[in-house]
């Protein structure tokens, strides 16, 4: 624990949708004072209490260490910046792999928000700006659960008679508008390639 400060107000939102997205990307790592035997004698037991509140919420949000293995710039991680001056008109994609607990969704949050910090210091015009997507594929997910999960993360309506391909259709229309060249994909095991649905909902992300 370092320097003085507050902790950050606590997200609320998952990052599964663009406001919690949002404020995962705009979080700062927490700081708390760590006093002297002195300071800490000096506390009231009010006081007290609210220092360890302070020192048990700061701990309770384990910093992300950036390990050689995790750091968003290392250079096996897809060069994103790069392939969108290359190449507009072609995707470019990246299956990260471990084991369980092993720290793949931190690695890829981080690369989403690296790169959605700096897409936001480099672009030059105003409107309207979403350069980062992160969903999770749900346990025998469908094309139509699939497309369902992007438009939950954009806040778009979902009427009961839209198919999938209305809902696929409206989400790929914001994500041009909104200038998004990076998505991030979570969970993706969860598509089981033996069934109809886990091959379809695959082959959607061609």
């Amino acid at each position: 624990m370092t320097g003085g400060g507050a902790l950050d107000a606590p997200v609320h939102e998952p990052p599964t949708t663009k406001e919690g997205w949002a404020a995962f990307v705009g979080q700062q790592p927490s700081r708390v004072e760590l006093l002297p035997p002195a300071g800490l004698a000096a506390l009231d037991a009010a006081g007290r209490d609210a220092y360890e509140q302070a020192r048990l919420a700061h701990h309770a949000r384990l910093i992300v260490v950036a390990t050689p293995d995790g750091r968003p710039d290392r250079q096996d991680w897809p060069p994103v910046d790069g392939a969108q001056q290359r190449h507009r008109h072609r995707s470019r994609g990246l299956v990260v792999t471990g084991d369980s607990g092993t720290g793949k969704s931190t690695a890829i949050k981080q690369l989403g928000k690296h790169h959605e910090l700096l897409a936001r210091r480099r672009r030059a015009a105003g409107g309207p700006f979403l350069p980062v997507v992160y969903v999770t594929v749900p346990p025998a997910a469908t094309p139509k659960v699939l497309a369902a999960e992007f438009a939950r993360f954009l806040g778009l309506p979902l009427p009961p008679n839209l198919n999938q391909v209305n809902i696929t259709n409206a989400v790929c229309d914001v994500l041009c508008r909104l200038g998004t060249d990076l998505v991030l994909v979570d969970e993706i095991h969860n598509l089981n390639l033996a069934t109809r649905g886990g091959a379809e909902s695959s082959d959607q992300f061609a």
